[in-house]
C-alpha cells in the first residue's frame, strides 16, 4: 500500500474528528481521487476500522506511550490509531509497513518532529508481542467494556446511571458487532411468504421476525444491489423501527404525519400498512432529504405519500390542517444506533444537550396538529432518558389534553427496565433491534 492511501484515510479521520464530518459523506469525496479498487478497499476498511474500535485504540495508545492519548495532537493520534489498528486487525499488512508508513505518513504532513515518538510507540508494541491486556473487569468494569468494546467512558457513565450495570454491559457488547439486516417487505406488492421464497431462490436467506411481514437477510453483499429491491419489493428497515410504526397503529383512509421522515423509512412502512390509501404527509427540513423520500415512495410505488420540504416547529396548521395519527421521530443522539454509524462515538457528551430543547419543541408543536382522539407517537434511536422518558413526562404534565396510551407487551418484545406503560425501551441485542424508544399518547376527546 502507497503512502498516498494512508494519507487519504488520515485525511478523513481528520475531517470526522476535527469538523464532525460524515464518515461515508467525506470516503465518497476523497475514494473519487483512488482508481485501485484494491486500494479503495483499504482506505475504507482502515477508516471504518479506526472508528469503529477508537476506545481500544486510545488504551493502547496508553499502555505504550507515555503520553496519554487525550494529551497528544490530534493528528499524531490520528497517526497511532491508523498504526495499531493495522497491527491489530489487519493481518495482510507487514508489521514493518504498519510502523514504517506511519513513520512516512507523519513526515508528509509536517510532523517530523514526532516521527521517532512514533515509531517508538508501535515497535514497542510490536516488541510486546502485540499484547494488550484488558483492564480488570472487577475493579475497572466500565474501564474494561470501553477498551473491549470500544464504547466512550461517557456513554458507559450514562447507561450504568440510567439502566444498571448489566444492561449497559450487553448494550456494549451488542453494539459493537455487526448489525443484522432486516427489511420491511412491501405488502402492497408481495407477501412476506412469497418475497422469502424468490430470494431463497436466489441462494440468500430470508427469515421471518417476530414482527409482522418482515424479513432477516443472510446477505453478504448491500441489499440495494438486489433486483427485489430495484422492483420495490422491500426497504431495509430496523425491527424497533417497524414496530413503532405498528404501534401507532394506522388504518386505511387515515390522515398521517411523520414528522422527520427522511430518507423516509417509517413513512414508507406506515404507508404499506395503510394499504396505500388515505394521506401520509412525510416531511422533512432540507429539500434534498426530501427528494430521498420521493425516490423511495416511487420506487415502491407509494403514491399515498406526500412529501413537503417543511420546518417541524412551523406555525402551520392552515396549511396542513389536522392528523388522525401522527409519528414525531425526532433527531437524536443516536446511542442505539452506534454499530450502524461508528462517527456517534466520536461526539462530544454536550451534543446531547443542545439536542434536548429541539426534540422538546418539536414534540410540542407537533402535538398541536392531532385530532382529538387521535393518536401521537413521540420515538428516538436512542438510549438516554433526557431524550426520551423525561421530554414525555414534562410533555404530559404541560398538556392536559393529552393522556398516556398503554403499549401492550406484543410481538415478544421483553421490558428489560421499570418504566411507565405507555413508553417502551428497547435495548441492543446481538442479532435482534436497535436501541430505540417508543411513546405513545392519546389527545383526549373523540375522532370526528
Amino acid at each position: 500500500m502507497s503512502i498516498n492511501e494512508r494519507e487519504i484515510a488520515f485525511n478523513a479521520l481528520l475531517r470526522v474528528e476535527r469538523d464532525g464530518a460524515y464518515s461515508n459523506l467525506v470516503l465518497s469525496s476523497l475514494l473519487k481521487e483512488v482508481e485501485d479498487e484494491r486500494g479503495r478497499a483499504f482506505i475504507s476498511a482502515l477508516v471504518y476500522g479506526v472508528l469503529e474500535n477508537e476506545q481500544l485504540l486510545d488504551y493502547a495508545i496508553d499502555r505504550y506511550s507515555k503520553q496519554r492519548a487525550d494529551r497528544l495532537e490530534r493528528e499524531v493520534r490520528l497517526i497511532l490509531r491508523m498504526g495499531f489498528y493495522q497491527l491489530l486487525f489487519m493481518s495482510g499488512v507487514p508489521e514493518s509497513a504498519a510502523v514504517n508508513e506511519s513513520v512516512k505518513l507523519s513526515k508528509s504532513i509536517e510532523l517530523e518532529r514526532a516521527a521517532g515518538y512514533i515509531n517508538g510507540v508501535l515497535r514497542a508494541f510490536i516488541r510486546a508481542e502485540k499484547k494488550l491486556p484488558l483492564p480488570d473487569k472487577r475493579m475497572y468494569p466500565l474501564l474494561h467494556l470501553s477498551a473491549k468494546h470500544s464504547c466512550p467512558m461517557w456513554i458507559l457513565k450514562l447507561w450504568r446511571d440510567s439502566y444498571g450495570l448489566e444492561l449497559c454491559r450487553l448494550s456494549a457488547e451488542a453494539l459493537a458487532g455487526k448489525p443484522p439486516l432486516f427489511v420491511r417487505v412491501n405488502t402492497t406488492k408481495i407477501t412476506a411468504e412469497e418475497l422469502a421464497a424468490r430470494l431463497g431462490e436466489s441462494g440468500i436467506t430470508a427469515k421471518p421476525t417476530n414482527i409482522p411481514d418482515s424479513l432477516k437477510l443472510d446477505l453478504s453483499g448491500a441489499a440495494e444491489q438486489l433486483p427485489e429491491y430495484h422492483e420495490g419489493l422491500f426497504h431495509v428497515q430496523d425491527i424497533s423501527s417497524q414496530l413503532c410504526c405498528i404501534l401507532l397503529g394506522v388504518s386505511k383512509g387515515d390522515r398521517v404525519l411523520d414528522v422527520c421522515a427522511a430518507p423516509g423509512g417509517k413513512s414508507f412502512t406506515l404507508a404499506e400498512m395503510m394499504s396505500n390509501s388515505g394521506e401520509l404527509v412525510s416531511c422533512d427540513l432540507h429539500a434534498h432529504r426530501v427528494r430521498l423520500i420521493e425516490a423511495g415512495a416511487g420506487r415502491l410505488e407509494l403514491s399515498s405519500i406526500r412529501p413537503m420540504a417543511r420546518d417541524a416547529l412551523a406555525r402551520d396548521a392552515d396549511k396542513v390542517g389536522e392528523f388522525d395519527r401522527i409519528l414525531c421521530d425526532v433527531p437524536c443522539s443516536g446511542l442505539g444506533v452506534i454499530r450502524r454509524k461508528p462517527d456517534i462515538k466520536s461526539k462530544p457528551e454536550s451534543d446531547i444537550k443542545s439536542l434536548v430543547p429541539l426534540q422538546a419543541a418539536i414534540l410540542k408543536s407537533s402535538a398541536r396538529l392531532l385530532k382529538s382522539g387521535g393518536v401521537l407517537i413521540y420515538s428516538t434511536c436512542t438510549l438516554n432518558p433526557a431524550e426520551n422518558i423525561k421530554i414525555v413526562d414534562k410533555f404530559l404534565r404541560s398538556n392536559t389534553d393529552f393522556e398516556p396510551y398503554d403499549i401492550e407487551d406484543t410481538y415478544r418484545f421483553e421490558r428489560r427496565t421499570d418504566e411507565p406503560r405507555h413508553t417502551l425501551t428497547l435495548f441492543p441485542q446481538k442479532g435482534g433491534s436497535d436501541g430505540f424508544f417508543i411513546a405513545r399518547m392519546r389527545k383526549k376527546g373523540r375522532l370526528k
